[in-house]
């Protein structure tokens, strides 16, 4: 049920760039990514591109998932920190219809890259690839207020399907080592440390970085770590034109593979 004097949840989708998303995999293993949260009417909304597939399917296997907004930054005005759990249900959009009639407006105001793709009718028969999604909805199930993230923060999905925004030196956080200190209140189980980051306000470059493992008697054992928290470099003219062929050769390798004609 939902949580009383929470701010209104669509409103505060609207008004948010960037969310993050965890869930527990079948492999047993609390996944994580971050994404732009659309609306569709009334529904919270994910777009995976198909370069995404394999990601997408592992959410929409899980039934159920956690999703924060916690970094004001590319936001609106009136950007508002929650959290929302719900129920995870997919969409196959293979020709692209839905999210272009009805999200893709919204991501164009988001997410800055995508006008590059598709903020014309030229460029979306040009980068026709783009356009197809597996679309990820999330109806809530509960939400309540959260706290802000500053820039380098972690947060901690933990077992309970709960989220925490640790207050701590990100470099220790990030080090690769067997185990972190994370507190005795913290529930034992799967869990996940997550950290995201982006360049404002182009967002063209966007770097996440994820350690998988278990939390037992206050401290959290790493089994699998991978990405970074630093930024790269802005891409040079080339850079761009590889980073795009390479997006658009996994989109319609995973395209064929879906039955795309």
């Amino acid at each position: 049920m939902m949580t009383n004097n929470v701010p209104d949840t669509n409103h505060a989708i609207r008004a948010a760039a960037t969310c993050e998303i965890s869930w527990i995999g079948v492999d047993g293993k609390r996944h994580a990514t971050a994404l732009t949260p659309l609306s569709d009417g009334e529904q919270l909304t994910v777009a995976f591109t198909f370069a995404q597939a394999e990601q997408a399917r592992s959410l929409a296997e899980a039934d159920t998932a956690t999703v924060t907004i916690t970094d004001p930054r590319s936001g609106s005005s009136t950007w508002t920190p929650l959290l929302i759990h719900g129920d995870v249900s997919m969409r196959v959009d293979l020709e692209g219809e839905i999210f272009t009639d009805t999200l893709l407006p919204e991501e164009l105001a988001k997410y800055p890259p995508s006008r590059a793709l598709a903020d014309s009718i030229i460029l979306r028969r040009e980068h026709w690839w783009y356009l197809p999604r597996l679309l990820i909805d999330i109806t809530p199930t509960a939400v309540e207020p959260f706290a802000e993230r500053i820039k380098g923060q972690p947060l901690l999905f933990t077992s309970d399907r709960r989220a925490h925004v640790l207050d701590t030196n990100p470099i220790e956080v990030h080090r690769p080592t067997e185990s972190h200190h994370i507190g005795e209140d913290m529930p034992e189980g799967p869990a996940a440390l997550f950290n995201h980051d982006f360049s404002v306000p182009d967002m063209e470059q966007w770097t996440e970085w994820l350690a998988t493992g278990d939390i037992a008697q206050g401290e959290f054992h790493f089994d699998f770590q991978t990405g970074t928290v630093d930024l790269s470099r802005p891409r040079g003219l080339f850079a761009r034109f590889r980073h795009q062929a390479q997006l658009e050769k996994a989109c319609r390798t995973a395209l064929a593979a879906a039955g795309h004609q």
